[in-house]
């Protein structure tokens, strides 16, 4: 059972800076191994049509409190979980000043602004302008596990300086992770085209929802 005090169980995975698809990935592996089969494990990929996403209260913001610690990402990559029908929502976001895990309330009222939005239609783009209101594709943990892949290519830009292409972020220090199903089908690389991308729909790559339906209340979680 979660401490309502001290949170649910927190493994120790390896962390890398701009990659937390992988950091999610691994985290679910090792839930999955700690916590009984009846907790619901999701990972959570977060963009839209412009991947220009705003997140608040974001460790590598630019900006001050002010600001609410405010980074806009091309995507973001959270895990959410619940260890029981009786227990609450808790977000695992290791790029968040909020501390992870977080209580569900908390996170998507001081990441995503909730309170402001949930009200408000897809199209509406006050007090958020629509090219950085976020949609989130939920999908169960099994499934993120079998089908993810990603052979960190996003992450590369050609260099004028050294005349090769270089990692804009240095990547993990293991090797580049592929699913089992994905494997299977000889996918190494389906971060960008059937992750990240809100338009595409694949079985195994879970549900998108608009942020007003998301946000609204965690009741998403009945539809698997």
């Amino acid at each position: 059972m979660a401490d309502e005090v001290n949170g649910p169980p927190t493994p120790i995975t390896p962390y890398t800076a701009c990659y937390c698809e992988e950091n999610v990935y691994l985290l679910a592996e090792a839930l999955k191994r700690l916590l009984p089969s009846s907790a619901k494990i999701f990972a959570v990929v977060i963009s839209n049509p412009t991947k220009s996403i705003a997140v608040w209260q974001q460790l590598a913001s630019r900006y001050s409190a002010l600001d609410d610690f405010l980074v806009v990402w091309d995507y973001h990559v959270i895990l959410c979980m619940k260890m029981s029908d009786e227990e609450g929502l808790w977000v695992y976001d290791a790029d968040t000043r909020l501390g992870s895990p977080c209580k569900w309330d908390r996170y998507i009222r001081e990441a995503f602004k909730s309170d402001l939005i949930i009200n408000l239609s897809e199209s509406e783009d006050v007090p958020i302008p629509q090219p950085f209101r976020c949609m989130f594709r939920v999908v169960p943990a099994d499934d993120f596990l079998a089908n993810f892949s990603s052979d960190r290519s996003h992450m590369l830009r050609f260099s004028p300086e050294s005349g090769a292409e270089e990692y804009i972020s240095p990547p993990p220090d293991y090797p580049p992770i592929v699913g089992s199903r994905a494997a299977g089908l000889g996918k190494v690389n389906t971060l960008m085209n059937e992750w990240v991308d809100m338009t595409v729909e694949h079985e195994g790559h879970g549900i998108v929802l608009p942020d007003h339906e998301f946000l609204k209340d965690n009741s998403w979680i009945e539809r698997f």
